[in-house]
């Protein structure tokens, strides 16, 4: 291969497709000096011109094509601590405003989910408007919290149920059972159809321990279900299992919650 010119000589316009399950592959625009856009493949080889015969390699501006400079190109944004390819998605709710920081330069992936910023990023997608949502819920929930407002819309919308506790437990970690049934909640309330596909019986050993609400929900959401599983052979959806910022990045960037978009 013939190598043209250095990548440093290039500037990040935006990355068209990214795979991290088979053979780590990324395609992306780069801009010249000169105004040029050319699309580019980076591989485990190289960096190559994309879709097209010509396989002139690029300078890499690293010796190992998957390192922190290539991150730096594909995720050029201030958190220290991303430093692996499956948090592009992070990229995505980062982008759109759904998702924020935990401070400037960290955004703190393997953390935990917290209740409270669930329902502030599920609030953010639907795109509910602030100033709408201003009355009083729990007595955890203040006025100066950042998760106020979208507490009150989600009270108001009977995605999350106030009449039977005093406190939401914001700081609490967010179960997989909580994300299905205030998921599916929200989707009922703006009429959205579920399509009839009811298995026989749940996959899970565990699902059967859980609320006959959960149940409705899960048989509504299963795919989604399946995305937050644990993955795992002990045949369990552990439903009061927490997740992690990284994992929520990840649910709402899959195409299979067409309720959102």
């Amino acid at each position: 291969h013939e190598v043209v010119k250095s990548l440093n000589d290039f500037e990040y316009k935006g990355t068209e497709d990214l795979n991290d399950y088979v053979g780590w592959y990324a395609i992306l625009t780069i801009m010249g000096k000169d105004g040029t856009e050319r699309k580019i493949e980076i591989n485990r080889d190289g960096a190559f011109a994309a879709n097209t015969d010509d396989r002139t390699l690029y300078l890499s501006v690293t010796p190992d094509c998957f390192g922190d400079e290539w991150m730096k190109l594909l995720f050029p944004y201030p958190f220290e601590d991303i430093k692996i390819w499956r948090e592009f998605s992070i990229q995505t709710v980062y982008d759109n405003g759904w998702m924020q920081g935990t401070s400037p330069t960290t955004f703190s992936p393997e953390e935990k989910m917290t209740r409270g910023m669930f329902i502030t990023v599920l609030g953010r997608i639907v795109g509910i408007n602030e100033a709408d949502y201003l009355s009083d819920t729990f007595e955890d929930v203040n006025e100066s919290d950042y998760y106020y407002p979208y507490v009150a819309w989600a009270v108001q919308n009977g995605i999350i149920d106030s009449e039977t506790a005093h406190e939401f437990d914001t700081s609490s970690p967010v179960t997989r059972e909580q994300v299905i049934l205030m998921l599916a909640r929200y989707a009922e309330s703006i009429g959205f159809e579920f399509p009839e596909n009811k298995p026989d019986s749940f996959p899970y050993e565990d699902i059967q321990d859980t609320s006959e609400e959960f149940q409705e929900k899960y048989l509504k959401l299963r795919r989604v279900c399946g995305f937050i599983s644990t993955n795992d052979d002990s045949n369990l959806f552990n439903p009061r299992g927490s997740l992690t910022r990284a994992e929520i990045a990840d649910l709402f960037t899959i195409p299979d919650i067409e309720f959102l978009n």
